[in-house]
């Protein structure tokens, strides 16, 4: 979707001066979901299952190939930017409008924390019968397919549909299938900087980005990574397909704003108004006060 990105945490947005104000009254841990734990927790290198506590990709460079995250005890670690046991936890930017309209629908969870369900992912696996049930109807080729997939980076995954809620099927690492519920996922609101963050780390098994180019030696942008590709190729799809205030082409990136910026630059003074006030029919004219107010 060519006008909203995801994105991640940076580390002084978890810790530090410029810490986030929902960050400071929520904290720092995420939790996984069940399809994290499938899609890449299990293979971390001593083989062994790991707490429900996430451990999260930051958009922060550590050194070389090194990235920081956040570790399952909410405090910044740092890692290789090659592993896939780390999850994402993403971060969605909106525009004013569309912030206030989303916020109209959010609810205060603990800590005062403001909560909206936005988009929906595969998240939590039903119990044991829901599974038994799901494998048997499946083996015998009669589940619904809905037409939708999700792409957890190692392949697609076909959306069913059963008992009026909808599914995908992954494989755990003990070569048993797992099916996973598909429901709304639940964002974190932070008034200040008008941005949603996933309150669970929803996937892992993404690596950051390959080790054969030094990122940080050569400046290698985050919009470049691996990591940023899959979330705005593949992710950013998969949550928001089928909902209408995404398909409302309201919602705008700070990406896009600075290609705007890009463009205002090599445009003439005489012309520059008339670009400007077109910029202000796209609605990208409020992403652009809101960044010079900050």
């Amino acid at each position: 979707m060519a006008n909203i990105k995801l994105s991640l945490l940076d580390k002084t947005e978890v810790y530090g001066s410029h810490q986030l104000d929902v960050i400071k009254k929520y904290g720092t841990v995420a939790f996984n979901t069940d399809l994290a734990f499938v899609t890449g927790l299990l293979h971390n290198y001593d083989g062994i299952l790991i707490s429900k506590k996430g451990q999260y990709w930051t958009k922060s460079l550590y050194e070389d190939e090194f990235v920081y995250h956040v570790n399952e005890y909410g405090v910044i670690d740092w890692s290789d930017c090659r592993v896939e046991s780390l999850s994402i936890r993403p971060v969605l930017r909106l525009s004013t409008e569309k912030f206030n309209e989303i916020k109209t629908m959010s609810s205060v969870c603990e800590n005062g924390v403001y909560e909206v369900n936005f988009g929906e992912y595969p998240q939590d696996a039903p119990d044991a019968s829901t599974q038994i049930i799901l494998e048997f109807i499946f083996l015998e080729n009669r589940l619904t397919k809905t037409g939708k997939s999700y792409n957890f980076g190692d392949s697609l995954y076909e959306e069913y549909e059963y008992d009026r809620k909808k599914y995908v099927r992954k494989k755990s690492i003990n070569g048993d299938y797992l099916w996973i519920e598909v429901s709304p996922v639940t964002w974190l609101v932070d008034d200040k900087q008008q941005i949603l963050i996933s309150k669970r780390c929803l996937l892992s098994g993404i690596r950051f980005h390959d080790n054969n180019y030094k990122i940080k030696k050569y400046r290698y942008p985050f919009k470049h990574t691996e990591i940023y590709r899959f979330l705005n190729e593949f992710m950013v799809n998969d949550l928001f397909r089928n909902d209408s205030l995404i398909n409302n082409n309201i919602l705008l990136s700070e990406d896009d704003v600075s290609i705007f910026e890009g463009f205002i630059n090599d445009i003439s003074p005489l012309d520059r108004e008339a670009y400007i006030n077109a910029l202000k029919d796209l609605k990208s004219d409020i992403i652009l006060k809101n960044k010079y107010k900050r």
